[in-house]
């Protein structure tokens, strides 16, 4: 190519670049209003950390509304639901974000410069953000090249050549995602029943003063190290994300006849007045009262998809959400998971006394400040360390099977009675063992078996804690 065909191309190029300048709205030397560089108006007089409430109207005709109560904000339109707060704080975030490049004045517009032209009547979306002392709206515009967007404050004339801070933050984000994916928001120590529905199987679970027990398919102890982790399970538990709102057909679903459902009942504290708590962090108990909640989850059909994932809905609400597959092994946990698999409930430092109806007749051990005495031989001492490990065997020791079933009589060789120092009895644990499997177990009255492994042996007649024979 000789020099004067080059010559004339990059001519040509550089006529084509400026004629594309000179076209773009915002950088028309003729409609700006200066350079500016600065935020946009109203986000001076906005105080982030006091905002209260967000609204969004988009120019398809969508609402929403947010409000915040103390640290926690909640959509209250199209309908109530509990949002993340951290990504609401993004919302706020981007518009102090935002920088200004250049203002276009009302006096610049022209026909092909206007601001329906610019996607700012209405706007691709309104957003006004309102706190106690006052509020501001802006109209987010069209995008432009280099990354600028025109935005518009509502109450002032001029367009504003900007950053694409707010665009990127709510045009490009499904407004579902600012959510908060949490399915349990009120699991604490003061929960009260957890009901537990897997097709016909029913399990219910309610806390007495500091114990939980099982009512449901038995009526036993709960293992309480295993419901702590279990209801850790519950309040970490999320959704894996939103798939519809306002579903016409839960059919679709399978949350019209749901596969299994989880229920917590509890009690959370509230203010007693209704006054706005957003600036108020301190914890006034004197201004707060216990109301009850129930909460309650609906499982569906799988999800499809080559996944385990299941459709899910929380009571009360119109979303249908997406269950990963380890949450839904995590809300289900086997019975066996839950009940306490050791033979008593009774605590080892509280017994003095101990019956043994046994092979050979019945026999007391008595506590003796630190040592162990035989009351029927003359008390006689006996070897601490062997009452010891039968306590810690009836106490302690945690059965690797748990088997639901009248107790075996038949099989009974002995019961023993646990005394506190009042005397009175604590409980009876009673014990069968079956020769043909040489396995051990206990129960105290509930119907489970706590089987005990191969090679168990327990103590159970007075020669084996070195008392001579009636």
């Amino acid at each position: 190519m000789s020099w004067r065909s080059t010559f004339i191309l990059t001519v040509l190029a550089a006529l084509i670049v400026l004629l594309v300048w000179l076209t773009q709205p915002g950088d028309a030397s003729g409609g700006r209003g200066g350079s500016t560089d600065t935020a946009l108006p109203g986000v001076a007089e906005m105080p982030a950390e006091e905002v209260t409430r967000i609204e969004l109207r988009y120019r398809d005709g969508r609402a929403m509304s947010f409000e915040r109560d103390g640290r926690n904000w909640r959509q209250t339109e199209p309908f109530a639901y509990p949002l993340d707060a951290y990504r609401i704080r993004q919302l706020v975030t981007a518009a102090r974000e935002v920088r200004v490049y250049d203002r276009i004045d009302a006096a610049s517009f022209s026909e092909e410069f206007t601001p329906a032209g610019l996607g700012l009547e209405p706007g691709e979306v309104r957003i006004r953000y309102g706190w106690a002392g006052g509020e501001v709206e802006y109209a987010l515009g069209r995008r432009g090249i280099g990354g600028r967007a025109y935005i518009r404050a509502v109450e002032d004339d001029g367009i504003f050549v900007a950053s694409q801070h707010m665009h990127e933050r709510i045009l490009e984000t499904d407004p579902r995602e600012w959510r908060d994916r949490t399915l349990f928001r009120d699991v604490s120590i003061e929960l009260d029943r957890i009901v537990r529905e897997e097709g016909s199987a029913r399990i219910v679970i309610e806390r007495d003063r500091r114990e939980w027990f099982l009512r449901e398919p038995v009526a036993t102890r709960a293992d309480r190290e295993r419901i702590e982790e279990y209801m850790m399970g519950l309040a970490g538990a999320r959704a894996g994300g939103f798939v519809l709102d306002e579903p016409g057909d839960l059919a679709r679903f399978g949350l019209h006849a749901p596969a299994g459902r989880i229920e917590i009942v509890g009690s959370r504290l509230v203010p007693r007045s209704d006054r706005s708590s957003a600036n108020d962090d301190a914890e006034d108990h004197d201004d707060l009262e216990r109301v009850a909640f129930t909460q309650g989850l609906l499982v569906g059909s799988p999800a499809g998809g080559g996944t385990q994932d299941r459709y899910g809905k929380l009571e009360g609400s119109p979303a249908v959400l997406r269950l990963p597959a380890r949450t839904i092994v995590r809300l289900f946990a086997p019975l066996s998971e839950l009940v306490d698999p050791t033979g008593t409930g009774a605590r080892a430092a509280d017994v003095r006394r101990l019956r043994i109806d046994g092979p050979t007749g019945a026999f007391h051990l008595e506590r003796d400040l630190n040592r162990w005495i035989a009351p029927d031989h003359d008390d006689r001492r006996v070897s601490t360390e062997d009452v010891e490990e039968l306590l810690e065997q009836l106490t302690t020791l945690r059965a690797p099977e748990l088997v639901v079933s009248e107790y075996p009589q038949e099989l009974h060789v002995a019961s023993i009675t646990l005394f506190g120092f009042d005397r009175r009895p604590l409980d009876t644990v009673r014990v069968a063992y079956d020769p043909d499997l040489q396995r051990w177990a206990f129960e105290n009255g509930d119907n489970v078996l706590r089987v005990q492994g191969p090679g168990f042996q327990i103590k159970l007649s007075p020669d084996e804690f070195g008392l001579p024979g009636d």
